[in-house]
């Protein structure tokens, strides 16, 4: 059986806080037994980069920024694989479009033609054969492919558990699509806390004390609620995000210990949150309709107290790396709405290593001398952290 359903493109205009629609060629999907045909018609002669992505699986597309920003939505009535769409700013100079999709779609083909050269007609081809799942899937709700904050899971009994050494995540940030600052030289932010990451990792292990858990192993993207779902899962009692810093100038520099508040310390922290959780939007899921559930949860006693907790670490982690010799940015601790921090009984730190924009700062980032300080002061940190719940549980009896 064939189908064919064309979705209005809605057009609103920047500025002046109204909408105006205006009339443009349809997006046309044609839906078949075994496959389904995108028919996207742009203005101009455009050149569009069509890939995949899964974890969730999703389809997308770029194409150079658009004048006005687009609001696709899927008809009443539409079954075929495509859950849901979304786009969004990527970058200074591109669009991103993304199509949430109930399975992977196999083979893609893609095509573009522009035979009058004011417009561009991109068809992308979704072979669908065998994923039997793709239909009753697509008739989900959207919000179903959302990773939302879940409530705390059942801990499982205690004599099942022989190993009572505490859990700690390690996040090394970005990854994947998402390379994170660009450094002096070239460098990529998810680079050097990758590196970090795993040598963290390995100083951890070494203390015999700890057990670890990765939100990532290699180079992929995650999204900022599923690392927070990683780590709850995992039953983590630390969660340490490692990031790097950038400044316009490039002139700043120092490390420094962010913890979660909805009310920044700062507009240099509320920027750098900001920017830090938008990733999620960028690279393929806009969760900002969420944010009232968190606050939510922001707002129950067991957040409140593991924000206390997380403080309590921040500090702990900022006079160890001191002792070690690292250099510290002024204010060190500080206060922002961190997507990834927002595990509701997790006490979890955003550790930014430095600024990779600081020509001085990035090589000694690179310097596995000054890794080796900032390592053995996280270990410290961490050390100090569990020492002082087991005398604080001692005391309480």
């Amino acid at each position: 059986m064939h189908r064919a359903f064309i979705i209005a493109l809605v057009f609103f205009l920047f500025g002046g806080g109204s909408t105006h629609a205006s009339a443009t060629p349809p997006l046309e999907i044609q839906v078949e037994s075994n496959r389904e045909t995108l028919m996207l018609t742009l203005p101009g002669t455009l050149q569009a980069r069509v890939f995949t992505l899964d974890h969730p699986d999703r389809l997308v597309v770029d194409i150079p920024l658009m004048p006005k920003r687009q609001k696709i939505a899927l008809p009443a009535g539409y079954t075929g694989m495509i859950r849901a769409v979304r786009q969004g700013q990527f970058d200074a100079s591109t669009t991103r479009i993304v199509f949430e999709l109930a399975a992977p779609p196999g083979a893609i083909g893609t095509r573009s033609s522009s035979a009058t050269g004011q417009e561009t007609q991109l068809q992308i081809s979704l072979n669908t054969a065998g994923n039997a799942a793709a239909a009753p899937a697509a008739a989900a709700p959207a919000a179903a492919a959302v990773p939302a904050l879940a409530p705390a899971p059942v801990k499982a009994p205690k004599e099942k558990s022989r190993d009572a050494r505490p859990v700690i995540v390690i996040d090394a940030g970005h990854g994947g699509v998402d390379p994170g600052a660009l450094g002096a030289g070239g460098v990529h932010e998810k680079d050097i806390v990758f590196a970090y990451a795993q040598a963290l990792k390995q100083a951890l292990l070494a203390t015999g004390r700890y057990r670890v858990v990765m939100t990532r192993d290699d180079d992929r993207f995650i999204m900022l609620r599923e690392r927070v779902v990683l780590a709850r899962r995992a039953g983590g009692q630390l969660f340490i995000s490692l990031h790097a810093d950038s400044a316009p100038d490039g002139e700043a520099r120092g490390l420094s210990v962010y913890t979660l508040s909805e009310t920044a310390s700062d507009k240099q922290a509320a920027a750098l949150a900001e920017r830090e959780n938008r990733v999620d939007v960028v690279y393929g899921m806009d969760l900002s309709d969420k944010s009232q559930d968190v606050a939510g949860i922001l707002l129950s006693l067991a957040q409140r107290d593991t924000v206390s907790k997380s403080a309590s670490l921040a500090e702990l982690f900022m006079h160890a790396l001191a002792s070690q010799g690292v250099a510290l940015l002024q204010n060190t601790h500080r206060f922002a709405g961190f997507a990834v921090l927002k595990s509701p009984d997790i006490p979890s730190v955003l550790v930014e290593l430095g600024f990779v924009t600081h020509p001085r700062e990035v090589r000694l980032l690179q310097s596995a001398a000054y890794r080796a300080r900032i390592i053995k002061g996280l270990v410290a940190g961490a050390d100090d952290y569990f020492a002082s719940r087991r005398l604080k549980e001692a005391r309480e009896g």
